[in-house]
């Protein structure tokens, strides 16, 4: 295993504020790509490359299913619902103290 490639702390918050300033130079400026992060950090044990390639590709997809004027939001908040962190993982006790939810949405037509 490459030990660049381990998981280690990095903050959520500026792997998406940068990831979307790169993206920002490959989407045409007929569509509308915003973050949406908290204030200050949240660190979560990651592959930063990869986990910017997770984003590069859904903002990519979402793109791609846009009308002109269509826009595309990455954002990052704290799950306060526990029950649903435990609904969408199948569990019944979790381990972390937090947990946080990234998403991409985008108002083009989808599946």
């Amino acid at each position: 295993l490459d030990p660049s490639e381990e998981a280690a702390p990095h903050d959520l918050c500026q792997i998406v504020m940068s990831t979307c300033s790169l993206l920002r130079g490959a989407i045409s400026p007929e569509y509308n790509l915003h973050y949406r992060v908290p204030q200050g950090s949240i660190l979560v044990k990651t592959v930063e490359g990869k986990l910017a390639q997770v984003i590069a590709n859904l903002v990519i997809n979402a793109r791609d299913a846009l009308q002109p004027n269509g826009f595309i939001e990455v954002g990052v908040e704290e799950c306060e619902d526990l029950s649903r962190v435990r609904k969408a993982f199948h569990k019944g006790s979790l381990d972390a103290e937090k947990y946080v939810r990234l998403f991409v949405l985008d108002d083009g037509q989808g599946i």
